[in-house]
């Protein structure tokens, strides 16, 4: 896919943990049930948005990062992390020069 590089992958993968940081802040000041399992989540995020690695490796991690990501939204949304979802894909969009989703 044209524009999917290293780079981009990690990019898109600190850019999915970011969000997850967010997200525990926002559990934890309004004493989410699952506050603690979103910490946890999005403290898993950033170590491997973070982690250097090979380019292959790279992808791996990024789409195990995004697909955190969707479980915390999951966890916290009552729409099945679909916004979650869709905000991933409007990043990825905006990224890779493609229509918007």
């Amino acid at each position: 896919m044209p524009g999917w590089s290293t780079e981009a992958a990690r990019d898109f993968g600190r850019a999915c943990a970011d969000r997850a940081h967010e997200l525990a802040v926002e559990s934890d000041r309004t004493r989410s049930p699952h506050a603690a399992a979103v910490a946890g989540a999005a403290t898993t995020c950033r170590i491997h948005a973070d982690a250097p690695s090979t380019a292959s490796a790279y992808v791996a991690w990024m789409a195990f990062v995004g697909y955190a990501l969707r479980w915390i939204g999951t966890m916290l949304d009552d729409d099945d992390g679909r916004s979650e979802a869709r905000r991933q894909a409007g990043w990825l969009a905006d990224r890779l020069g493609l229509p918007p989703i």
